[in-house]
């Protein structure tokens, strides 16, 4: 059987539901046959289908001439997008068509789509939902940011920038779920700048994370990230600081950034950690041993070591994860020392880490 003439029939045969049915769902699944078809028809007719009534439609032909990589559609999903855009709440409710264009544009990496994405970062469409009101075009800023970071066009650093520092929500939210209403578009916005490249975004992010105010750890984790991506020597300045924070999140969090630091700053950063290590509580405590556990080179195993033998045996007890963790006969060594440990915990720990390290190794 050919495969592909069989595609191509079916999709000849979706072309009057796709058209004449006034049931969008016997449209949608109609460009979801199309989708599966990979020929010059069913891309044309999937241009087309940018043209239905229905936004879900529009948003599954654009999903799938993105997946066909079908860059002659750019110029036709970017005029859909301006005429959703014209009356957001009537033509788009929940954005789902205008989310799935600037997806598509994205994805199709054409510079004509700068436009789109500096608009659709600072669309705001607020719609009854189950909670009440709610602001659905969440999603869209957070992947406008994106694709202004894809794009690089001029001012794309200003408008992530701006949305990195939007946290008042857009529609009525009880006070104690603010900071959590546009988390999604900081965190992406955060991710944007390390992706965009520009040296400006590290001021930006640290910034951020001198004055973080209020900002939730999700964040500020994120913006930690991103900071090592654009400056290592800033990120060296400012991340330590959450080392010792009460919120065990954010201090492993700022263990794995640090850790991901190459060349003269790793000796430095170990320090720090083992530091960290012994001071945080053993929530946090595992964690950093686990970011001590991700570094490169003999050192980082020698610091493992230096906690193995912590007359704290909660510090002994997160060494143990991390040892398994970084695996090697280095490794399996000092957890036979620790199957023997005085305390019993430790012991027992150890003693099944090294079981997993041997039947992993069979």
């Amino acid at each position: 059987m050919d495969l592909g003439n069989t595609q191509e029939k079916r999709a000849g045969q979706a072309v009057p539901a796709l058209f004449r049915s006034k049931s969008a769902a016997q449209r949608l699944r109609a460009v979801q046959e199309l989708a599966r078809a990979v020929s010059d028809e069913s891309r044309e007719l999937l241009r087309r289908a940018l043209f239905d009534r229905s936004n879900l439609v529009v948003a599954e032909a654009a999903k799938a001439l993105a997946a066909h990589g079908d860059r002659e559609a750019a110029p036709l999903m970017i005029e859909r997008y301006y005429w959703f855009a014209a009356d957001g709440l009537r033509r788009d409710p929940g954005c789902a068509a205008r989310w799935q264009l600037v997806t598509a544009l994205a994805s199709l990496g054409d510079h004509r789509a700068a436009d789109v994405f500096f608009d659709a970062i600072e669309t705001v469409q607020v719609e009854p939902s189950g909670a009440g009101l709610e602001d659905m075009a969440v999603p869209l800023r957070a992947q406008a940011a994106m694709g202004l970071a894809e794009l690089a066009p001029p001012g794309a650093l200003v408008a992530i920038a701006l949305l990195l520092f939007d946290d008042q929500p857009k529609a009525p939210t009880a006070p104690q779920h603010e900071p959590f209403v546009t988390l999604a578009t900081r965190r992406v916005a955060a991710r944007a700048l390390a992706s965009l490249g520009d040296p400006g975004g590290a001021a930006v992010l640290a910034l951020k994370l001198r004055y973080p105010g209020n900002e939730v750890p999700e964040v500020l984790v994120e913006c930690m990230d991103a900071l090592v991506a654009l400056d290592e020597q800033a990120a060296l300045k400012l991340i330590p600081q959450y080392l010792e924070h009460r919120h065990p999140y954010l201090a492993t969090g700022a263990a794995t950034a640090l850790a991901t630091l190459r060349g003269s700053a790793q000796g430095k950063v170990l320090e720090m950690l083992l530091e960290a290590c012994h001071r945080q509580s053993q929530e946090a405590r595992e964690g950093i041993a686990l970011a001590i556990a991700s570094m490169r080179g003999d050192e980082a195993i020698h610091a493992l070591e230096r906690l193995a033998k912590a007359d704290d045996p909660s510090v002994r007890l997160a060494s143990v994860s991390a040892l398994a963790h970084k695996g090697g006969p280095a490794s399996e060594v000092i957890l036979s020392r620790l199957a023997k440990d005085p305390d019993a915990a430790v012991a027992r720990r150890a003693a099944g880490a090294l079981q997993a390290l041997h039947e992993s190794s069979k």
